[in-house]
């Protein structure tokens, strides 16, 4: 089975992150964007080995906190890196089934297409992605990565576009780009971790650039 890693960016989400790491087997770095909620000490508590937490001395963003754990996944010898919310969004049982396709399937890029998404405008973008590159859900946070296909793309990635655009690199390269469904629920009272909501939707809008 190919050795599969989980990458969790979280920014004060200690509450929700501390009922998925009880379910989590798989090896997890969390990437902690200078939370205030007292989350570091809390997972270092926890004193479990299969858990590594990378805090941030100042607070980046969602995209450069995951590249920032891009980073640091392509020095080791995983052969794939999950990314995984740590909203609550997803399913943990999903990572299971995931890390079995990995093993059973040739891929480069595996996305984690959720059954329910927040907003209409990730709605909106999914049908675009669909229909010029053959993508379900884009925005989806629960993807699967080959290291050393990252490794070769990330110095192109940016920043303003939610990673968007490591799919569309991904597709100039010819990669292998699949999709299985996964769960996912709407949370109530949910938090924008990138900006308010107006913004956000015009962030999203923004990606359709990289294909139109």
């Amino acid at each position: 089975m190919s050795k599969v890693l989980v990458l969790i960016p979280c920014f004060n989400e200690k509450g929700s992150l501390l009922k998925i790491l009880k379910k989590i087997k798989q090896k997890v770095i969390i990437m902690d964007d200078c939370s205030t909620d007292g989350l570091s000490k809390e997972i270092k508590k926890l004193k479990n080995k299969n858990f590594t937490i990378i805090s941030n001395k100042k607070n980046y963003g969602y995209e450069k906190n995951l590249l920032i754990g891009f980073q640091k996944v392509i020095k080791t010898s995983y052969d794939y890196v999950i990314t995984f919310d740590a909203d609550g969004e997803h399913d943990t049982k999903d990572l299971l089934r995931m890390e079995k396709y990995l093993a059973l399937n040739k891929v480069d890029l595996l996305i984690g297409v959720r059954k329910s998404k927040n907003r209409f405008i990730e709605k909106l973008l999914s049908f675009f992605f669909k229909i010029f590159l053959n993508i379900d859900d884009p925005l989806s946070g629960f993807k699967a990565y080959k290291i050393n296909r990252l490794k070769e793309t990330i110095a192109q990635i940016r920043t303003n576009f939610f990673l968007v655009d490591i799919l569309t690199l991904f597709k100039r390269k010819k990669l292998l780009i699949k999709s299985i469904p996964v769960n996912s629920k709407i949370l109530d009272n949910r938090r924008s971790r990138v900006g308010n909501e107006i913004f956000v939707n015009l962030k999203i809008l923004r990606c359709l650039k990289l294909i139109l």
